[in-house]
């Protein structure tokens, strides 16, 4: 698998890339049509009249060498977690266990099945595709509880994606080697007027 080379221009990471790649293709499932509100972080405090509720944030992530991690320039496997939260207002226990079944499965289907997720899951435009590796660990739970003053039932589907890539940081380099000037002076001690010296350049060629 190929890794990911850092983008200069690139304002944030890949892994914030992949969660608004996964948030904005929620968006467009028909599961989600009719939600009120699609936010980025986890909700600490919510409200009767935000629901539904999807929510799509960055778990802990970590990074791990990608080989010997003193051998050549930096270079990580991720293992980024991300939080999936579903929330909707919760009229009757059976049915609504049934509605947050629903909403993981057209989560699983949605993104899992989408190619371009995989492939290149950044929802804005990047000089390289944003490539996901693998999906190793992916849980779920129902929670049940109440929220706000007038204590609306809710029901939430709380699900967590583990999501892999890799990248490599090579150094940057800002004294490119372009050409190099050679100028004999032989013997090191003695006569060098008696012996023909050589000076000359060398045009390295640039990638």
């Amino acid at each position: 698998m190929n890794a990911l080379t850092p983008i200069s221009d690139l304002t944030n990471s890949y892994t914030l890339l992949i969660r608004d790649g996964a948030l904005a293709r929620l968006k467009k499932l028909p599961f989600f049509t009719g939600f009120k509100t699609f936010r980025r972080s986890p909700m600490h405090v919510m409200q009767g009249d935000e629901m539904p509720l999807a929510a799509v944030f960055l778990l802990p992530e970590m990074m791990e060498p990608d080989g010997d991690a003193n051998a050549g320039e930096p270079r990580f496997i991720h293992s980024a977690q991300f939080g999936f939260s579903i929330v909707i207002i919760n009229n009757d226990d059976d049915t609504q266990e049934n509605e947050l079944d629903a909403a993981f499965w057209s989560i699983m289907n949605g993104l899992l099945t989408d190619a371009s997720f995989l492939i290149n899951c950044s929802p804005y435009p990047t000089s390289q595709p944003i490539k996901i590796e693998g999906i190793t660990r992916i849980s779920r739970q129902h929670v049940y509880g109440t929220i706000g003053k007038s204590e609306t039932p809710i029901a939430e589907l709380r699900m967590q994606m583990t999501i892999t890539y890799r990248t490599n940081w090579p150094p940057v380099v800002k004294d490119d080697l372009k050409v190099i000037h050679v100028k004999t002076a032989f013997p090191i001690e003695g006569d060098t007027a008696s012996t023909l010296q050589v000076e000359t350049e060398y045009d390295i060629p640039q990638n």
